[in-house]
């Protein structure tokens, strides 16, 4: 069973896309933020995709990825935003796709396979 690490600062959308994910046969366990989810990363690790808000306290889901990618992780990951403002190009050198929110439940189911070569 894929292991996601989903990180976002809002307990309603974690709720949501735990809820679909696990239903799609991924585990799931979640962060309220990027500090939170490095944190996890090191000790309820590995995991086979990140899926991390942008905007979220602490650190930024784009700097969360930035850190681990320092660090030598090559986890495919996904970074969500509801804001105009980040770019696919700002995103060059971290592996990370980007999905702007509201996010429809199987379009990031879809791009969560196409990840994972499923």
């Amino acid at each position: 069973m894929p292991r996601i690490l989903l990180a976002d600062d809002s307990e309603e959308f974690r709720v949501v896309i735990r809820e679909a994910l696990e239903a799609e046969g991924y585990e799931v366990v979640v962060a309220e933020d990027g500090q939170q989810a490095l944190d996890l990363f090191g000790t309820a690790g590995p995991f086979d995709f990140l899926l991390f808000d942008h905007d979220m306290p602490r650190v930024t889901g784009r700097d969360a990825i930035a850190n681990l990618r320092s660090r030598g992780v090559r986890t495919p990951g996904l970074i969500l935003t509801g804001s105009p403002l980040l770019t696919q190009e700002q995103l060059l050198g971290l592996d990370a796709t980007l999905l702007r929110k509201p996010v429809f439940i199987d379009v990031l189911i879809a791009e969560i396979r196409r990840a994972l070569g499923a």
